[in-house]
């Protein structure tokens, strides 16, 4: 019996031990899609932005364990915070002399390009890591406030583009993805976290990072 089971776990292991991925030197592409979960930190974060991500990636397969990749994604990210009050002097309400409380909801989508070493460390599984460049296509918000006139208490909705109101949302994001992807039959399911390192507005110190599921199908191997 025990000899038995040490052939089937031998077994296992060994085929465990292929590293074959892509053949070295090959090339394939990835159209991708699937779910952001993106939230603020630096500031009075309420709730996440759940968003679509799309796009396709190129991989390149530099040697037995190791590829690199280069991506274009278009990515919803963003989320509700506390921020409300940043809003206050661009109301252009003159009875309102200041908020109660306010949460802003931003919507800021981005073009993303992420360029990824990806190491396969047993068959079909992959630790990646790598540096992103994020362009802003557009920025978004929604205010629902408590305001008041300094008597009485009012009740504020506004919505519109972040530009309209002064608050200046960068317009390139830098960030660090890491991630892991496990990859059946040329399908490629994949985890991944983007660590954002520049602010997402200019001058106040907020920070969006994302956690992103996607689902992949790899062409042309």
């Amino acid at each position: 019996m025990m000899k038995k089971l040490f052939l089937v776990t031998a077994f296992m292991l060994s085929q465990f031990s292929v590293f074959a991925q892509g053949e070295v030197g090959s090339f394939n592409v990835q159209p991708k899609v699937g779910l952001n979960v993106s939230h603020f930190t630096g500031s009075d974060c309420k709730s996440p932005r759940f968003g679509l991500v799309a796009g396709l990636e190129w991989e390149y397969q530099f040697a037995e364990r190791t590829s690199f990749s280069f991506g274009l994604l278009i990515s919803m990210e963003g989320g509700k915070t506390g921020y409300g009050a940043l809003l206050l002097d661009n109301m252009q309400n003159k009875n309102i002399v200041g908020l109660a409380e306010g949460d802003i909801f931003i919507k800021t989508n981005y073009l993303q390009v992420p360029i990824m070493t990806s190491f396969y460390p047993i068959k079909r599984l992959a630790i990646k890591w790598g540096f992103q460049v994020g362009v802003n296509l557009n920025s978004n918000y929604k205010l629902d406030a408590i305001a008041t006139d300094g008597e009485t208490f009012i009740g504020v909705k506004s919505d519109g583009k972040m530009s309209d109101l002064g608050i200046e949302t960068k317009s390139f994001a830098f960030s660090i993805p890491v991630g892991l992807s496990y990859e059946y039959k040329n399908f490629v399911v994949e985890g991944r976290y983007n660590f954002d390192i520049t602010r997402h507005f200019k001058y106040q110190p907020v920070w969006n990072n994302v956690f992103q599921f996607t689902v992949g199908m790899k062409i042309g191997r």
